[in-house]
């Protein structure tokens, strides 16, 4: 999962989970640079296998496309998250729902929180583009007010600022 870092996490049962930390925009361009061995790529033979790598993988595998985001915002009165999804699939009928990550506090007391965007299909083989707008629940949501990143595969991402909820 290039442009993220695996954090290894036990859920309330005990059993072990696994959370993605989305990298900076720098983070994840030193990251392109380095080889699997953690030192700088001295060859541009690497570079060019590991590109060619990724393009069979990606032709091999002919699953549904990644999730890319359009435009977000947050509507107040249903408290939910109304996002613009663009995807591939066999057909238009994808359902999408929100994996929440552990909220962070930052010193300054701003926080954040990722959501992993999960497609109900995904594994559709790909066939045709998709958008739809779709409305995604922020239950589950338990740090507020809070700046909101949406991810899903492989580095697509979102932000948007949650406000406190209103009672």
């Amino acid at each position: 999962f290039s442009g993220a870092t695996n954090i290894s996490n036990k859920n309330h049962h005990g059993k072990e989970m696994r959370d993605w930390k989305l990298d900076t925009p720098r983070q994840a361009q030193m990251r392109a640079s380095l080889n699997y061995s953690g030192s700088r790529v001295k060859c541009a033979g690497m570079k060019h296998l590991t590109i060619a790598m990724g393009i069979v993988t990606s032709l091999a595998v002919g699953l549904a496309s990644a999730e890319v985001f359009g435009p977000v915002a947050y509507d107040a009165k249903s408290d939910e998250l109304v996002v613009t999804i663009s995807y591939s699939g066999t057909n238009p009928d994808h359902i999408f729902s929100l994996a929440w990550n552990r909220c962070t506090t930052h010193p300054d007391g701003t926080t954040d929180v990722q959501a992993e965007v999960i497609d109900s299909q995904a594994r559709d083989a790909v066939s045709r583009d998709f958008t739809k707008t779709v409305r995604l629940s922020l239950v589950g949501l338990i740090c507020r007010p809070a700046t909101v990143t949406l991810h899903s595969w492989p580095n697509s991402f979102t932000t948007v600022q949650v406000p406190k909820q209103s009672r």
